[in-house]
C-alpha cells in the first residue's frame, strides 16, 4: 500500500496553476451557478408577489361588483 502525504511527494507532480485545465473557467461556472440560484429565488419571490397582488385585485373586483 502506498501512502501519499502530500501532492508534491508524487514523482512528476506539477502544481496546477490557476489557468491549467480550465480551472479559472470552473470558478466562473460555479459563480454563474450561484448567481443563477439567487436569480431563480428572486424570480420565484417576484412571481409569488405578483400572483398574490393579482389574486387580491380579483378578490376586490368580485366583492365590489354589483349583484
Amino acid at each position: 500500500m502506498v501512502t501519499i502525504k502530500s501532492g508534491t511527494d508524487v514523482p512528476g507532480f506539477k502544481s496546477p496553476s490557476r489557468h491549467a485545465n480550465g480551472g479559472i473557467f470552473d470558478i466562473c461556472v460555479r459563480w454563474r451557478n450561484a448567481e443563477g440560484g439567487f436569480k431563480d429565488k428572486q424570480m420565484g419571490d417576484f412571481i409569488w408577489t405578483i400572483g398574490l397582488r393579482v389574486a387580491y385585485f380579483i378578490f376586490w373586483l368580485k366583492l365590489l361588483e354589483p349583484v
